[in-house]
């Protein structure tokens, strides 16, 4: 299983608030300080304790024993390992980076029946992490690079609360022997291969070729590059090797091959796997662990579209470039972003050609326009985005101050060229957001209050169509409330928006209410921004949130481990404040807090992609395998049982 730092982290905030069991007094150890109390026994040095840590590596699907693997073997900090708290832990961690004097670490390579050991160990938390090219380890359906694990080892590594073993989910062995024994579970990286064409059947030599997995972000398809992407040979083959199993969409080229290929005048079209650029038409292939994956041959398809050609006014005073004086007011890049893609890409960013853009401009009034020419553009429906800075971008009293300005103009491309396009740079719309809070905050265990601190909470704001990242202006600085739970955005380009997510909330804290100039949006999250307007969006924070306790079984009854999704019923479905994720333990249990008031449906997932479930097409499917529950506001809801949703199914 996969492990980080981060879980050792977990580990030591987890026992502040679960601390073990009382540990009845032990003698001193060997080497122990006078006056350490018997609860807090020395960790013992390397010729005390003699311990080991064997490594085995194994195929995951075989269990067949992997050699030439490179263990990398991470000691302890020795403060950092006696630390009582995670404060003292980090701090500790932070002192030792600061004189560098932190954990050395040690390799070394599995033999033929996968082994790796290490001897002579001092007392202690270490980190292991094995990797081999061509290999992967796997975790939750995720294949990264290396197969890690954390492994205590010695008599006294889990008798304080820093020490005590971590949650459910953390892969440790037990630590109470000297010698310890873990395996690690690693996946062979398999390879695809084919040849170009072109529509003459001729082989395409210098075409990029590259590996795509899908993946949902806010509720859209995106495609990830996986891998490296290779170039086609003089024989127009290509062979793309060390992919983890997994389903893959082929395609040819991308944005900046295709802008190269054609001096930048040409917009940029893909060819996927068999052969077309449609990628709802496009077949994907199935990777198998260690499989070799030979014929899948493209037929390149041939840029066939319509040129698009206009001006662009720049309206935007500019700022001055000094010593000279004159003004800089140039837009040298656009985007020409389609609608209702099936993916959702990051736009490709189109040079202007034709008329061209200086770098900077002169005082005169009418010196404002550039002419701008796409060529090679498919039928279709697009927003044409030409953006431009005047340089300014930071924060002022209460938001963010942004340069960026834009202009967005649709665009309808049929089987004729389209000309005379105007598309105006102007000022974009003001976004106020105002936060309150409401309800009296609730005592910890401790009779402190569970504070929400406005300075401290974000508030993250995303478009709901696909603006280019130049485009986005001041979304893409993190945004900060002042102390009124106030923030200002200025010139956002104009359109559907939602609030992505707002945190540093306390457990039991939601997001009850959304209101745009008076008007509720809450039951779809989606507020509009019109051009030139000035809108104020209060969000509203309640305390009190519900909490759902449960437990997954699967066809049999038996309690399982999974990934536990809450998704609110219609018509709230496209408010993502109200959608909660979790994960059920080996016992099958898990927890939700925070939840707002409402019905919702529960689905526990084998196997499926982080953030399917806010795609209407996707849990359409799944919807009739749902667990329903209606929230009460402050009330928890126990025993709720949720049936697996299989990864065949």
């Amino acid at each position: 299983m996969k492990t980080t730092l981060l879980s050792v982290f977990m580990a030591l905030a987890a026992v502040q608030f679960f601390p073990p069991p009382p540990v009845a007094p032990a003698p001193p150890q060997r080497g122990q300080p006078a006056g350490t109390p018997a609860s807090q026994p020395a960790l013992l040095n390397a010729e005390q304790c003699k311990c080991s840590i064997e490594v085995t590596v194994k195929h995951i699907g075989t269990g067949e024993p992997i050699s030439d693997v490179e263990v990398t073997l991470t000691p302890p900090n020795r403060a950092a390992a006696s630390a009582a708290t995670l404060e003292d832990f980090l701090a500790a961690q932070a002192a030792a980076r600061a004189a560098g004097t932190g954990s050395k670490t040690v390799t070394a390579t599995t033999d033929n029946s996968g082994r790796a050991v290490f001897r002579d160990l001092e007392e202690g938390v270490y980190s292991i992490a094995a990797r081999r090219d061509g290999y992967f380890g796997s975790f939750n359906d995720t294949f990264p690079t290396q197969a890690t694990a954390t492994v205590p080892v010695g008599p006294a590594v889990a008798q304080t609360g820093a020490r005590a073993t971590p949650p459910p989910g953390v892969a440790v062995v037990p630590p109470r022997q000297p010698v310890q024994q873990i395996t690690l579970n690693m996946v062979q990286g398999s390879t695809i291969a084919g040849r170009i064409q072109d529509a003459n059947r001729r082989p395409s030599t210098g075409v990029q070729v590259g590996a795509y997995r899908v993946a949902y972000q806010n509720g859209h398809r995106v495609l990830n590059q996986v891998g490296t992407a290779v170039m086609t040979d003089d024989r127009g083959e290509y062979r793309l090797f060390w992919f983890p199993p997994g389903e893959y969409y082929i395609r040819t080229g991308g944005a900046r091959a295709a802008l190269a290929a054609v001096g930048g005048s040409n917009y940029p079209v893909s060819t996927y796997y068999p052969g077309t650029t449609d990628p709802r038409s496009a077949r994907t292939v199935v990777l198998r662990e260690g499989g070799d994956l030979a014929g899948i041959d493209i037929g390149l398809q041939a840029a066939v579209g319509v040129t698009v050609s206009g001006t662009i006014v720049n309206t935007i005073p500019g700022g001055l470039i000094r010593p000279n004086g004159q003004v800089n007011r140039a837009v040298s890049s656009v985007y020409l972003v389609p609608r209702n893609s099936f993916f959702f890409e990051n736009p490709p960013l189109i040079p202007i050609i034709g008329g061209g853009a200086r770098g900077a401009r002169g005082r005169a009034a009418n010196d404002t326009e550039s002419a701008f020419e796409v060529r090679g553009v498919p039928p279709g429906t697009y927003d044409f985005y030409p953006v431009y800075s005047d340089g300014t971008t930071g924060r002022g009293a209460n938001g963010v101050l942004s340069s960026y300005y834009t202009a967005r103009t649709p665009i309808e491309v049929g089987g004729e060229n389209v000309t005379g396009i105007q598309s105006v740079i102007q000022p974009g719309a003001n976004l106020k957001v105002h936060v309150t809070v409401t309800g009296t905050a609730p005592a910890t265990g401790r009779g402190q209050a569970q504070l929400i601190t406005l300075t401290s909470t974000r508030v993250q704001i995303q478009p709901k169509e696909n603006i280019p990242t130049l485009a986005r202006g001041a979304l893409t600085l993190p945004p900060v409330l002042d102390a009124d739970g106030v923030m200002t955005l200025t010139n956002l380009v104009d359109g559907p928006y939602f609030i992505a997510s707002v945190t540093t909330l306390p457990p039991n804290a939601y997001v009850s209410e959304l209101r745009q100039d008076s008007r509720s949006v809450y039951d779809d999250g989606v507020f509009v921004l019109s051009k030139n307007s000035e809108t104020t969006l209060e969000v509203v924070i309640s305390r009190g949130g519900a909490t759902i306790q449960g437990t997954v079984v699967d066809a049999k009854h038996n309690a399982v481990a999974s990934r536990v999704t809450l998704i609110p019923d219609p018509p709230r479905r496209q408010n993502t404040l109200l959608y909660k994720n979790a994960a059920s333990n080996a016992m099958g249990v898990f927890n939700l807090s925070g939840v707002a008031p409402g019905s919702y449906k529960i689905f526990a997932w084998e196997q499926n992609l982080a953030g399917a479930e806010q795609d209407p097409e996707f849990i359409r499917e799944f919807d009739v395998l749902g667990t329903s529950v209606t929230v009460t506001p402050g009330l928890a809801s126990a025993n709720i049982q949720v049936t697996l949703i299989p990864a065949k199914h």
